[in-house]
């Protein structure tokens, strides 16, 4: 690995992974206290409606969130980027328009309970997720992660006003959100004007607009594929075994953010080195490098999150959701195969050849909506988790031979190990129910992995740990 980019890899690691590490670890102790003062049948109506407004998200921006980000990184011209921020936000307000005379409309014909919160909460968090993007694309990472940090902070206050201390139960979760965002938004527009700089009145830049639908559109459908596929579960869990069941699956997979954390970290420190990289000589050899490295680190981190719940269990969730125990393994491991495709769909951002993620997500889809349905009639609950491992799983091995066009991974010991630790772990966490036991099966684990890492790996936890320090 080149020196230079191998620090600025570590570098946006470091910077992501503060920032992501703080808000998660709020949102994760937010767990408890939603599950103490909602019930499992509403928090798991209010699951299904975070999961529809993902939805509609892209749907209302177009998807800008990804297609704005992709074409501000690395672009340097000061006109290029009014004008690429200017068109986000022309197209975004118009389709807003349109969308709040169809909403309302629709409550006129088919009102329906917290109908204006979670509009609401589609708006703002279209705004948010767009403008944050916007920071990462002209290089302001650290304010980006301060603006995570800052928005997860405001809604566990708000949270505690509004659930806790009002006692509004769902609708207070709904607004904390929104509140939070909100006074985010106000943050970043005081301390990095992106509204007054960049918006320009009368721009006429029909390539920039182009370039933009271009690149955005393709993904669109891309994103509501990954919708269905993460999402379905929701709907059938909804329709053939109730809220109540739901919400002990909102659980289990809340739980299972500490895994999607560290993957989400690492997503967005290599989406930006992958970027940058992706023209280097040595493209297989350094992507195949990493992707190994990554592989033992999320198989690893998928054990002791699994295990680690475990043994405190009792001390961090309410009696209502002991079922979601049985399910957190199986959703972590979700996780792990969703997070190694996320790796890959980066051969097609990079190259920008956005249309070719298609055929493999809606294969994925396919099946998982096929496997949903004729296993939730059969096992359940546990016959839709089963679905989606095994649907993620396709999509990953899928795509390790569809993005042989843009690199080749070269499987290594790493990957290997990784395996082998996730096939211990599964017996242990339903095997094993002693504390002293799990503990120092982790403690083990741990050691063992430590020995096995490889030189450069450990440098870099070696170096991560003596930044935290200075």
């Amino acid at each position: 690995m080149q020196k230079g980019r191998g620090k600025d890899f570590l570098k946006n690691i470091l910077i992501y992974g503060i920032g992501n590490i703080g808000s998660k670890l709020i949102s994760f102790l937010l767990v408890p206290l939603y599950t103490y003062y909602v019930a499992p049948e509403a928090f798991g109506m209010y699951d299904v409606y975070v999961g529809l407004i993902y939805l509609f998200i892209p749907v209302l921006t177009f998807d800008f969130r990804d297609g704005t980000f992709r074409l501000l990184l690395g672009e340097r011209s000061e006109e290029r980027r009014k004008a690429l921020i200017t068109y986000t936000y022309r197209i975004i307000g118009r389709n807003v328009l349109v969308a709040s005379a169809a909403y309302a409309l629709l409550l006129i014909l088919f009102p329906f309970d917290y109908a204006l919160e979670a509009y609401g909460m589609l708006l703002v968090f279209s705004v948010y997720e767009v403008h944050t993007q916007i920071l990462r694309g002209i290089d302001r990472n650290k304010d980006y992660v301060s603006a995570g940090i800052l928005s997860t902070l405001l809604t566990g206050l708000f949270s505690l006003v509004f659930i806790v201390w009002l006692g509004w139960g769902v609708r207070g979760i709904f607004v904390s959100n929104m509140v939070a965002r909100m006074v985010t938004l106000a943050w970043i527009e005081w301390r990095i004007p992106l509204f007054r700089t960049y918006l320009t009145r009368g721009l006429h830049d029909h390539e920039t607009r182009r370039s933009l639908l271009r690149y955005s559109l393709p993904i669109l459908p891309n994103v509501l594929c990954w919708w269905i596929l993460s999402m379905s579960d929701r709907l059938f869990i909804l329709h053939y075994l109730g809220s109540e069941a739901n919400g002990i699956y909102a659980v289990a997979n809340k739980l299972s953010l500490m895994l999607s954390t560290f993957s989400m970290i690492f997503y967005q420190a290599w989406q930006d080195t992958a970027i940058r990289q992706y023209d280097s000589a040595d493209r297989n050899h350094f992507f195949s490098r990493i992707f190994n490295l990554y592989m033992l680190g999320l198989g690893t981190l998928l054990v002791v999150c699994a295990v680690g719940l475990k043994i405190v269990w009792r001390w961090i969730i309410d009696a209502d959701y002991e079922a979601s125990l049985y399910y957190v393994y199986p959703c972590l491991l979700t996780v792990f195969f969703y997070a190694l495709s996320a790796f890959l769909d980066l051969g097609y951002q990079c190259s920008r050849q956005t249309r070719k993620m298609m055929p493999s997500i809606l294969l994925a889809t396919s099946i998982n909506l096929l496997l949903n349905w004729v296993l939730v009639l059969h096992w359940g609950l546990p016959g839709i988790i089963v679905a989606s491992v095994l649907s993620y799983l396709f999509l990953f091995v899928y795509r390790i031979f569809d993005t042989r066009q843009f690199f080749r991974i070269e499987w290594k010991a790493p990957a290997f190990l990784s395996l082998g630790i996730m096939a211990t772990g599964s017996v242990v966490y339903y095997g094993v129910r002693n504390r002293i036991g799990l503990c120092l099966f982790l403690a083990v684990l741990l050691g063992t992995c430590w020995c096995f890492l490889p030189g450069e790996m450990k440098a870099m936890v070696r170096k991560t740990f003596r930044h935290e320090k200075e």
